[in-house]
């Protein structure tokens, strides 16, 4: 057998997830959850996995607001979907980020014209203020002023 035929069978043997006694807590906590809907088990996910997502997604260059409302989502999911939570697939930290990615992933497909309007709002971030503080802007800035209004959706644009 040529080495990369062996290369291409070889199969990664990962340890178990629950292993450990801290995703032992996690797996527990989401199976009361999936099980009866409890309560304090979620919240005391929510507490520990919240702060991290909203970092996560806030580190993927995701505006505040938006980033607030995907980490909610994630958690919502969480709520709804967790009996579909398989720890022998994945870690639950690794389950709930790879929501929020696939979230935002979604939402930047979805929201198209969002890109348009943040490039435009950064093109004007980079207009030059004028010299003086009369505002008088030169015919260069001038420009690349009318070049990003036009570069907006036309309700915007108005």
């Amino acid at each position: 057998m040529s080495s990369i035929a062996r290369i291409r069978t070889f199969r990664h043997v990962s340890p178990s997830y629950s292993d450990s006694p801290i995703t032992r807590l996690w797996i527990d906590e989401v199976t009361a959850v999936a099980r009866s809907q409890d309560r304090d088990s979620f919240m005391r996910i929510y507490d520990h996995f919240a702060p991290r997502l909203l970092r996560y997604l806030t580190g993927l260059k995701v505006p505040d607001g938006q980033a607030e409302e995907l980490m909610q989502e994630v958690l919502l999911k969480l709520w709804h979907k967790a009996e579909s939570f398989d720890p022998a697939k994945a870690s639950l930290g690794t389950w709930l980020f790879r929501i929020a990615r696939n979230l935002y992933i979604d939402s930047v497909r979805k929201d198209s014209g969002w890109v348009v309007v943040q490039n435009s709002l950064e093109q004007l971030e980079l207009l030059e203020a004028p010299a003086d503080s009369s505002l008088d802007y030169s015919q260069r800035q001038e420009k690349q002023l009318n070049m990003a209004i036009q570069n907006l959706p036309a309700d915007q644009a108005r």
